[in-house]
């Protein structure tokens, strides 16, 4: 499962989940240099890592559909 760090709450992390669920996370549980935006994917071990793959193809997606957006043009 992928969670998207959605923003912090002092030192809690609000994450949200592929199925749209909400995780609150104190900061201190995720890896350094996790901010507002990044993509983590939890092991099995019970530990976030970041997804740097996944979280570069959502940010190319959210990019184009910002440019269909202003720009118009089809979003399909």
């Amino acid at each position: 499962m992928h969670y998207t760090v959605d923003r912090y709450e002092g030192d809690i992390a609000v994450l949200i989940a592929d199925d749209e669920t909400e995780l609150k996370v104190g900061s201190a549980d995720l890896p350094d240099g996790t901010m507002e935006g990044s993509v983590l994917k939890l092991t099995e071990g019970g530990h976030f890592e970041p997804d740097m793959q996944m979280e570069e193809s959502r940010r190319t997606r959210l990019a184009r559909l910002k440019d269909k957006l202003l720009h118009g043009g089809d979003l399909g």
